[in-house]
Parts: C-alpha cells; sequence; structure tokens
C-alpha cells in the first residue's frame, strides 16, 4: 500500500532524476532517456526508477550500463530534492511496455485494419448526399408550408413586461446604456 508520503517521494525521485539525465549527466551514453516512474519502498532505503530508451538492444544496454556508472551522482540529486535522513538506493529497470504495447497495436493494426476517416470532400462526391433536400417539394414544385410553425407565438421577448421592480430598474438601466453606446449620425 502506498501512502501520500510514499507517492510524494516517488515523484520528486522521478523528477529529481528525470531533470539530472536531461541536463546534467555527460555520459554520451545516457541519451534518448525517458523516466517513466519510481517505486521507492516503504522505509525509504530503495527505489526502483523505471526509464524507457528509444533504440536497439545494443543501445538500450550501452543505456543502461551509462546509468548505473551514474547512479552515485543521480542519488547526490535525489538527496538535495528530498532532503531525508536517508537516500534511497537507486536501481534502473528498463521498462519495455511501451515498446510492447506498440508491437502489440501494430499487430492489431494488421489484423484489423482502420478504415480512413470520411472527410467533407469524400461526402460531397457521393451521389446520395444532396444539399436541396432539406425542402420538400410539392407535385406542383411549390414549397410545402409547414403549419406546424404556426403554434409559435411572433412576440419579441422585449415587449414582455413584467410587474417586478427589480426588471424595470433592469429595463430602465438598459435604455441608459443604449443611449450612451450610440454614436452620433454623420449628416
Amino acid at each position: 500500500m502506498t501512502t501520500r508520503r510514499t507517492a510524494r517521494v516517488n515523484r520528486a525521485i522521478q523528477e529529481a532524476v528525470s531533470t539530472a539525465v536531461l541536463f546534467k549527466v555527460k555520459d554520451p551514453r545516457v541519451k534518448n532517456v525517458t523516466v517513466l516512474r519510481a517505486e521507492a519502498t516503504e522505509d525509504l532505503r530503495q527505489a526502483k526508477v523505471y526509464v524507457t530508451v528509444m533504440g536497439d538492444e545494443k543501445r538500450q544496454g550501452l543505456t543502461m550500463k551509462g546509468l548505473t556508472a551514474a547512479r552515485g551522482f543521480l542519488q547526490s540529486k535525489v538527496a538535495e530534492r528530498l532532503m531525508t535522513k536517508q537516500t534511497p538506493i537507486l536501481t534502473f529497470v528498463l521498462d519495455k511496455s511501451i515498446k510492447l504495447d506498440a508491437a502489440a497495436e501494430a499487430a492489431l493494426n494488421k489484423l484489423f485494419p482502420v478504415p480512413p476517416a470520411i472527410t467533407s470532400d469524400d461526402l460531397a462526391d457521393d451521389e446520395d448526399f444532396d444539399d436541396d433536400d432539406d425542402f420538400a417539394d410539392d407535385e406542383d414544385g411549390e414549397e410545402d408550408d409547414n403549419e406546424d410553425d404556426d403554434d409559435f407565438d411572433d412576440e419579441d421577448d422585449d415587449d414582455f413586461e413584467d410587474d417586478d421592480d427589480e426588471n424595470d430598474d433592469d429595463e430602465a438601466e438598459e435604455a441608459e446604456l443604449e443611449e450612451h453606446e450610440q454614436l452620433p449620425k454623420d449628416e
């Protein structure tokens, strides 16, 4: 079970190691490294740092050796960040889950190809798609008047008056604002 303290320490270790690897480690073997996460033990004596490395197997092996060689330097950066009584001993673990996920996705895409997305150009080229179908025509060629539209009143909402004093005050303020906002007319 991870406590909030352990979770904060894990985040701090991840940030310290990733910043140090990115900006401060000068070993040429340590390139294209992404620190994914860190997992410290409850007593904070040890921590596993999960990393992924871009490149082939040879490149990954060299990078892991470079990280192991820079472990003392990286632990000192973690100690500066944590400011605890003891600094966890770092162990670097190569996480291959991202590459496995990419390989699985490629295999699934090979088995079940994703159809291309439909664009508006594809719709315009489609013979069944017609913009003129919006209005129904009578047999005479005249537009059909929809009788259901008569249910709505054409009254404006501005003409509706409420007996509340607050609404009267609001209308008076709106009228004053409209008077001040009107621009002088060119004659």
